[in-house]
């Protein structure tokens, strides 16, 4: 494990009914040493899109997961903003319906 040599920032957030911490600290590395391009045995291009998540110059893609299921997530975020506005101003269960939506 390497040592943290210095922390930038920490942030300490409450979303959603929980506590989450971020750090920004400064870790020294050693990085290994490339190979110049003309050593390269084979050269790829990776195209990342929104649709496509990567298209590879041979020709093969990866799906964006995102992407796909987008609607079912947005029908769930209507549905749970919908019973959360029914709910009882100032009660325990609209407080909860809430904290789903977060």
């Amino acid at each position: 494990m390497t040592a943290i040599e210095e922390i930038r920032t920490c942030t300490i957030k409450r979303f959603g009914g929980y506590w989450f911490i971020s750090m920004l600290v400064e870790i020294p590395l050693e990085f290994p040493k490339l190979k110049p391009i003309e050593e390269a045995s084979s050269i790829v291009g990776i195209d990342v899109g929104v649709n496509k998540l990567v298209a590879i110059s041979d020709g093969s893609f990866v799906e964006n997961i995102r992407a796909t299921t987008n609607s079912k997530i947005s029908r769930r975020l209507v549905m749970r903003q919908r019973a959360a506005s029914r709910k009882v101003n100032g009660s325990n269960n609209k407080a909860k319906a809430y904290n789903k939506l977060a």
